[in-house]
């Protein structure tokens, strides 16, 4: 599922997809919740240190072989309301990534949002010549 966000002045998507974070003690696997050029939401059962860094490997139905990146989480937070058993989310921002990745996901928002336009305008015309 594909939807657009706009927040920080990077546009996203809201995109799921496997993940695979790399940490000291192993694989971590998790969800991706929105993506953008700079950045991923992602979502796992295991609670990652604030201003850590971690190998990302995203499993991208959009582009072929997976994204890989370096990325550094910025915010944490508990996604549900039982802090036991809930999954944990956490921003992270890409420090190092490749130009065909970025470009990758750069393509993909873009895309989203020429979709989104067009049906915007498709529906206004639809009401204007409805009206007439």
């Amino acid at each position: 599922m594909v939807l657009g966000v706009k927040r920080r002045g990077q546009r996203r998507v809201k995109i799921k997809c496997p993940v695979l974070i790399r940490t000291s003690y192993g694989w971590i696997v998790g969800e991706t919740l929105n993506i953008s050029a700079t950045g991923v939401l992602v979502c796992c059962n295991k609670q990652l240190g604030i201003k850590e860094v971690f190998e990302v490997v995203i499993e991208a139905h959009f582009s072929g072989p997976p994204l890989n990146a370096t990325a550094q989480v910025v915010w944490a937070g508990i996604h549900g309301i039982n802090n036991e058993f809930s999954p944990h989310i956490m921003g992270m921002r890409f420090t190092k990534i490749s130009n065909r990745d970025r470009n990758l996901i750069s393509q993909l928002v873009s895309k989203h949002y020429q979709k989104k336009r067009s049906r915007i305008f498709y529906r206004r015309d639809d009401y204007l010549n409805a009206a007439e």
